[in-house]
């Protein structure tokens, strides 16, 4: 179909259907719709329902949608003008259920799926490009948490650039590197960094921790479950004992965090993990343990997370990494790069801390997070109008 018949069959559809206008990213390692608040109802009942129909959910394969009938493809962004805050823009993020026909609510952000908002915002002329090279920060406030994201978006003469060497693992081919920085992400749900208050509890005679940076997750040894790192994702997610007590675990901890009842969410979100051959940590990240499964590489809120307990002294984490990497950015501020090792390869997350002692790799007290960051890639896919 050449271009112009494309439209002329556009133009016809749309003469009888409703239709919504979107922007396709690869997001770090997920992909999804990117739409304008503008575009869809104000209303969020009505909203969430349009979502649903557009990503085809309540089917497996999302057949009569966009989604790719998992988890990690079947996400969306709205974003809109925020005149309201300090913000360029702000975003809401929905986690789009597959075989159910709904929105899962308790997510939270998505760090790999923010990682294009600046993009988009540049694009839909939210945000006016810059003139010259470089890194151009946009400034985004979330909806979901209220927490504030800073951009680095790649520009090359007033262009977003998408095409670089930039390599991440689990992510086919290099691209053009956009750095995401989360201004003060602790408590982003629960409202305090350890919801417990204890960098340890114990839950059913296992010993977890409990953190909230960036999203709440609960943390636990391999060993103590008995949960083989070296076994593949799909091993993994048919081993239908395991997941039902990480479950099980995962609820419970809910419990002591002040989450309430959370059967039938994905948050707080599980991780167990363990020591790598080179001292890194060794993470196996869990989607939904009641779902069945396991992420195929490291979602970059729960990668914070992560990073961030290795530097809380007495949490499981800080047992078990070795490597914390230091760099001082100045009087009583310090930069630690925390290398996260997953199914695909690794990634390295950075925990800027205000230390009140030089050289001590710890987030001793709430206040001490100042901010965390990693570097992805993203990638348009496709544009137009979803029809509904």
């Amino acid at each position: 179909i050449n271009a112009e018949y494309g439209v002329f069959l556009c133009v016809r559809m749309l003469g009888r259907l409703r239709s919504v206008p979107f922007l396709q990213y690869r997001s770090g390692t997920s992909k999804g719709p990117f739409l304008l608040f503008s575009d869809l109802p104000s209303e969020p009942g009505p909203r969430d329902e349009l979502i649903v129909r557009i990503m085809g959910s309540g089917d497996p394969r999302q057949l009569n949608g966009l989604g790719g009938g998992q988890s990690v493809t079947s996400k969306v962004c709205l974003v809109g003008p925020d005149p309201h805050s300090e913000a360029d823009v702000r975003y809401m993020f929905r986690q789009v259920r597959v075989n159910d026909a709904s929105i899962d609510d308790s997510h939270g952000d998505c760090g790999n799926m923010i990682a294009a908002v600046g993009s988009f915002a540049i694009e839909q002329g939210l945000v006016p490009a810059m003139e010259g090279d470089g890194l151009q920060p946009v400034t985004v406030r979330s909806e979901n948490t209220g927490v504030l994201f800073e951009i680095g978006v790649p520009v090359s003469r007033s262009t977003v650039c998408y095409h670089g060497d930039h390599r991440v693992d689990g992510i086919p081919g290099s691209g053009a590197l956009t750095q995401v920085k989360c201004i003060r992400p602790q408590g982003s749900v629960t409202g305090a960094m350890l919801p417990t208050g204890r960098p340890v509890d114990e839950v059913g005679g296992i010993r977890v921790s409990c953190v909230d940076v960036s999203r709440p997750m609960v943390m636990l040894d391999a060993g103590s479950v008995g949960l083989d790192l070296s076994k593949s994702k799909q091993e993994l997610d048919a081993d239908a004992d395991m997941m039902v007590r990480l479950e099980h675990l995962r609820l419970e901890a809910a419990l002591l965090m002040g989450m309430g009842n959370t059967s039938g969410k994905v948050s707080p979100k599980i991780c167990v993990v363990g020591t790598s051959t080179n001292g890194d940590i060794l993470a196996r990240y869990f989607v939904a343990p009641h779902l069945g499964e396991t992420h195929p590489t490291m979602a970059m809120t729960a990668g914070q997370c992560l990073a961030s307990a290795c530097l809380i002294p007495g949490s499981i984490p800080h047992e078990l990494c070795r490597t914390p990497r230091q760099l001082t950015l100045g009087p009583g501020m310090c930069e630690w790069t925390v290398v996260i090792q997953h199914f695909a390869g690794c990634i390295g997350f950075t925990v800027d801390v205000a230390s009140r002692e030089s050289g001590e790799p710890v987030l001793n007290h709430e206040e001490a997070l100042v901010r965390t960051g990693y570097a992805t890639t993203v990638q348009p896919i496709c544009g137009g109008v979803a029809f509904h």
